[in-house]
């Protein structure tokens, strides 16, 4: 079994066209994941075990710092004692 060679000319208008590709430039000193966001203080008015995103314990009356989406999630669930 033989091999050959298939050669295709271009029309000569194609070969003038000009492919560009648009500039991509990568900013290294930002977070790709975004701003880290802010650990606020709280307690819980009882022992509770959640999870959001990661799983959290919390002993009644400790301080715990935690980021401001789950002292919304805590405070929603009428979980947070008032400091």
């Amino acid at each position: 079994m033989s091999k050959e060679e298939i050669s295709i000319e271009l029309p000569e208008e194609a070969k003038d066209d000009v492919v560009t590709q648009p500039e991509l430039t990568i900013n290294l000193d930002q977070d790709p994941e975004g701003p880290k966001p802010k650990n606020v203080k709280i307690q819980t008015n009882e022992d509770h075990r959640c999870f959001n995103g990661k799983w959290y314990t919390f002993k009644k009356g400790v301080d715990y710092y935690v980021p401001q989406n789950v002292k919304d999630v805590l405070k929603k669930a009428g979980i947070l004692q008032a400091i």
